[in-house]
């Protein structure tokens, strides 16, 4: 083993990285032994190979993969992103970055590097780690300047696919902003079942058993001038337009048609409301005024929107099946937004009375111990209007006005006793989070980046870090102040 090592040693390290971190080979029951990946062990059984052998399996199958590339136009590299490739030149990129801190490896690398006498520059290491002094802000800005790359060299029009695996709600937010930061759009967000779970996978009871998969695509040149040139209506239309010929028509599961819930109005409204404050834009119309704005736009089919080419192909797909309408994908209620767009969908359908929606309407709903939702009839007096039968229904086009001043007033009064509280020194435990959005937005068009960050630090601990919304204006607000302070120092 001495005079292997001694004749061969780079070659067998530089093979071994490639299979793993950990020290020696484990012992399995049939085929070769193996390392186990993302971890330093001493394994209870091991077994010792021929470094000869093995070097020559990894030598084979380096030629036939070299082979592969050499005779096609594909391009495979390892390096980091600060290669330079040329703007809009790759098709499609598919990318499984770093989990927050899930793995450290720059640090497991220690043992091999020791050895090779060389060491890895983990200054640009996009990971949480508190030995490096990264926290969840440096991971999201390491992770954006890596998306930025992406976004400089994929095609307009063309798709990249992030794998992803992470627990904390706040890292997941983070991976997602960053992504819609640097300037795509995520389309959908599917799992993927790896089938055979790694060794954390299989023994930790916490770890996500399947990876999460975020499509995304570059908006075409039209969509990205209309958010920097257009306003209003005409903003709205093509970027809507162009997301929903992005998203699939349908799903079909185990044989039966399935609703896309990226196609309901909250959704849509959710990622044009992102997509418009990572732009820096004023978003142009609340959410009331959004879905006004799909009916008379777009082609609704069970709460969903299409296009016109879209909905003939949804009824065609339906009518093959023989199904009168798509299975609904649940949509729980965790804050007063979404139990407002709930009841719309219902009262949509007919006026409906409190006993009626209250079954329903309890059982979409999921607790967060830091939210306030208020009681049904509360949320129903301030949206919607009861009939002499005691029937809630939405309001007819001549009482909207009206009802929308009222309950911005409403909202505002209650931000205002929000803030106090906050200015106050008090970090508050729950909150609402409709009242939130609404000082955060007031703030946000005014450019107050002050308020939005003190407001934000009174709030209950983690709640702006797993909100996606909340999180980038948070992060707007901060990236702004930064770039004033440099802008005095360079005065200065």
């Amino acid at each position: 083993l001495y005079h292997y090592l001694k004749v061969s040693k780079k070659l067998w390290l530089l093979t071994s990285i490639s299979e793993g971190s950990s020290l020696l080979n484990r012992e399995r029951a049939g085929g070769l032994p193996s390392k186990l990946s993302g971890t330093l062990y001493v394994s209870s059984m091991v077994r010792e190979i021929d470094v000869i052998s093995f070097a020559k399996r990894k030598v084979t199958k380096f030629l036939k993969v070299l082979n592969f590339f050499s005779s096609s136009n594909n391009l495979i590299s390892t390096e980091s992103l600060c290669f330079q490739l040329k703007d809009n030149s790759i098709d499609y990129i598919f990318t499984d970055p770093p989990f927050g801190s899930n793995i450290m490896y720059s640090e497991l690398n220690f043992i091999w590097e020791s050895w090779l006498k060389v060491k890895t520059n983990n200054k640009p290491e996009a990971i949480i780690n508190k030995t490096q002094n990264k926290g969840l802000e440096e991971y999201f800005e390491l992770m954006k300047a890596a998306f930025k790359e992406y976004y400089r060299v994929l095609k307009p029009g063309k798709w990249m696919t992030v794998e992803f695996s992470n627990t904390s709600a706040a890292i997941w937010n983070s991976i997602q902003s960053a992504i819609q930061r640097a300037g795509f759009v995520i389309a959908s967000v599917a799992t993927l079942d790896k089938q055979q779970g790694s060794f954390k996978a299989v023994t930790t009871p916490t770890a996500v058993k399947q990876d999460l998969i975020l499509s995304c695509y570059k908006p075409v040149e039209e969509v990205e001038r209309a958010i920097l040139e257009k306003t209003g209506a005409d903003q709205i239309q093509i970027f809507i337009e162009d997301l929903l010929k992005h998203l699939p028509i349908v799903r079909i599961e185990k044989g039966e048609v399935v609703a896309v819930a990226e196609r309901q109005p909250k959704i849509l409204y959710d990622k044009l409301l992102i997509y418009c404050i990572s732009h820096q834009r004023y978003v142009p119309m609340d959410a009331r005024e959004f879905q006004e704005f799909l009916s008379f736009h777009f082609y609704e089919r069970h709460g969903s929107y299409y296009t016109a080419e879209q909905a003939k192909e949804y009824d065609a797909i339906l009518a093959q099946r023989n199904q009168s309408e798509p299975k609904q994908v649940t949509l729980f209620i965790t804050n007063e937004q979404e139990a407002v767009a709930w009841l719309q969908a219902e009262l949509k359908q007919k006026p409906q009375r409190v006993q009626d929606l209250l079954p329903r309407y309890m059982s979409a709903l999921a607790t967060d111990k830091r939210e306030i939702i208020r009681e049904l009839p509360e949320i129903l007096e301030d949206n919607f209007i009861e009939d002499s039968d005691n029937r809630w229904r939405l309001p007819r086009e001549e009482e909207k006005e009206e009802y929308l001043r009222r309950r911005r007033s409403k909202l505002g009064k209650e931000f205002e006793r929000l803030e106090r509280a906050i200015e106050s020194g008090e970090r508050l435990k729950q909150v609402r989070r409709d009242v939130v959005l609404f000082g955060m937005e007031r703030y946000y068009e005014t450019e107050q980046w002050n308020k939005i960050l003190k407001i934000s630090k009174g709030l209950p601990k983690g709640y702006v870090e797993e909100d996606e919304q909340l999180f980038m204006y948070y992060e707007i607000a901060k990236q702004n102040l930064e770039m004033e302070a440099l802008a005095q120092q360079k005065q200065v």
